[in-house]
Formats: C-alpha cells, structure tokens, sequence
C-alpha cells in the first residue's frame, strides 16, 4: 500500500495522550504514507466531502488503503464567512478545529457546538440548528446513503477499505463478510479508554495510545488474512 487513509472524528485523531493514533502506526508498519484526515467533531458529512475529493483527484486508488469510522449522525459542517483565529484549535498534533475555505471556514457541528464558538452571529445560527433543525430519521436515512456510496464505490473500483466498527456507529452494525472488511473496537475501547485532559478521569468514548496500537494491530491483521 503506498498510502494509508484515515477517515474518522476525534475517536481516530491525535488525543490529549496519543502520539500516534492507529492510522498512524497502520502506515508506520506498512511502509506507506500516511494521510490523516480524523479529527474532533468531524461528521459523515466531512468524510463524504473529503473522500469523494482524494477519490476525484486521483489521490484513492487501487494501490491506497482506507479506513472509515464513521461518526455520530447529527454532526454536520457549515460554512461561515468569518474565522477567528481563538476558535481554530486542535487537538494535541491533530487537524484544526476549522477548514480554512474561500474567505471563510468551514465549522464543524455538533448539537453543543454552538457553546465553543466565539463568532456570536455562528453560535446563533448553530443553536438554531440545534433547537429546530435536528430529526434522528432524517439524519440517520442520510448517513446510510452516505456510507452505502462510499461502500458501493470502494468495491467498484476495488479500493481496499476497512469499517471501523463500534460505539460511534452503532446505527449501522457492520458485518464481517466476502465483500467487507471489519474491525471492531468496543472491546479496546473498554480496556484501554483514554484519560480526559488535566484530569485522571477515564474516557470511555475514546482509546488511549495503547488502545491505538492495539486497534492498529487488529487492521494489520486483517490486511494480512
């Protein structure tokens, strides 16, 4: 594989404790470049944007692998036409908080993430979204049809993709079969959660470096079966 690609939210990204989450350490045992493009609050939505991108340019190919975790089906993207330069962090060596796009950016949505932005007229507009333009329906019938045209491509153009299955996807239990490739990560995630920043507070929602290494030797794994 000459490239790596990983497509997730914070669950795949640089944590407050991880130097080398498991996309990361996939592409270090392999040799391959690695492409990393998980990060806090990113959405289905992103990972449809920027998958069908790397694939149009020619970057996602035959010679690539691909990992998907899918993320929570409210999250979402907007663009907005100012960035402040307090709202564009990131997490310890991962991806900023905002894409830099046009004259704006694009944000990143989450049904609390009107509360971190400073730009007050995009706090409103994401409450509003929050308050009024949230249906679980809706959402979910649009993350299926986004997961099932990546699926459909990949096996079209016989991309080599792996399902990261678990907490973050529960909407749609991946099964293991001659046409998908899975691995599953509740059972890391349990026995080796990540430790929320400034605190010694377990966080089950995310791994730590151990827990990366452990999710990477699954893949590796299943690459080699």
């Amino acid at each position: 594989m000459k490239k790596i690609f990983t497509f997730g939210c914070s669950f795949s990204d640089y944590m407050y404790q991880v130097d080398k989450p498991y996309g990361h350490y996939v592409a270090e045992q392999l040799n391959s470049e690695y492409i990393h493009e998980g990060a806090g609050c990113w959405s289905n939505s992103r990972i449809f944007r920027k998958f069908f991108s790397y694939l149009r340019n020619g970057d996602i190919n035959k010679k690539t692998l691909v990992t998907f975790q899918f993320t929570e089906i409210s999250r979402d993207e907007l663009w907005f036409s100012k960035v402040l330069e307090s709202d564009n962090v990131s997490y310890h060596g991962g991806l900023p908080m905002i894409d830099e796009y046009d004259n704006g950016g694009i944000f990143k949505y989450k049904w609390d993430s009107y509360k971190w932005n400073h730009e007050k007229n995009l706090s409103k507009i994401m409450k509003d979204k929050t308050d009024y333009c949230l249906n679980e329906d809706f959402d979910l019938e649009k993350t299926k049809n986004i997961i099932y045209s990546i699926i459909e491509v990949c096996k079209f153009k016989k991309i080599p993709f792996i399902m990261i299955n678990g907490s973050y996807n529960d909407y749609e239990n991946f099964i293991d079969d001659s046409d998908l490739s899975v691995v599953n990560y509740n059972d890391i995630q349990q026995k080796y959660p990540s430790i929320f920043k400034e605190s010694t507070e377990y966080d089950y929602s995310h791994l730590s470096q151990k827990g990366h290494t452990e999710l990477a030797k699954k893949i590796i794994n299943k690459i080699e079966l």
